[in-house]
């Protein structure tokens, strides 16, 4: 499964696309993101990932949050993977500290999220997609990056 970008080709809103077995081979099926949270979808960032149930992925939001939150500056879509409905976003204002980063997921529905707080420190937050629920998992003592191996073993 691919999530395709808005804008590509001009007019294209942003896609799902599955890679389908027909008689002749394999073709491409496309499902337009939909949904009421959909228009906030501008270019991807970074690289996506997938659960049975969720495709998640970084972007750059289009929409506008209220004006006492400051500017969005970077999203994470949580999409459904059958019917290409945006369920939830995690928007970040560029007033804080720096931009989110989907680091992965760790079962179905919960992403691990980098985000840099005040004062150097950096926190691994996880996110119920289902509820919306925010968690700490973790808190580094510096600006760090992040890198996560195999996540399949994480309960």
């Amino acid at each position: 499964m691919e999530l395709l970008p808005v804008g590509e080709p001009a007019t294209a809103p942003a896609r799902l696309r599955r890679h389908v077995a027909t008689p002749d081979g394999v073709r491409p099926l496309d499902t337009a993101v939909s949904g009421e949270l959909a228009g906030w979808l501008g270019p991807w960032r970074g690289g996506g990932f997938l659960t049975q149930e969720v495709a998640l992925r970084d972007f750059v939001p289009v929409g506008q949050l209220p004006v006492r939150y400051g500017t969005a500056a970077l999203a994470t879509a949580a999409i459904d993977a059958a019917s290409g409905a945006v369920i939830r976003l995690l928007v970040a204002a560029t007033e804080q500290a720096g931009p989110p980063q989907l680091l992965g997921v760790s079962g179905p529905g919960f992403a691990l999220i980098r985000a840099a707080g005040p004062y150097g420190v950096t926190y691994v937050i996880g996110w119920r997609v289902t509820t919306g629920a925010l968690y700490l998992v973790a808190t580094i003592d510096t600006d760090a990056s992040v890198a996560l191996t195999d996540l399949a073993t994480v309960a």
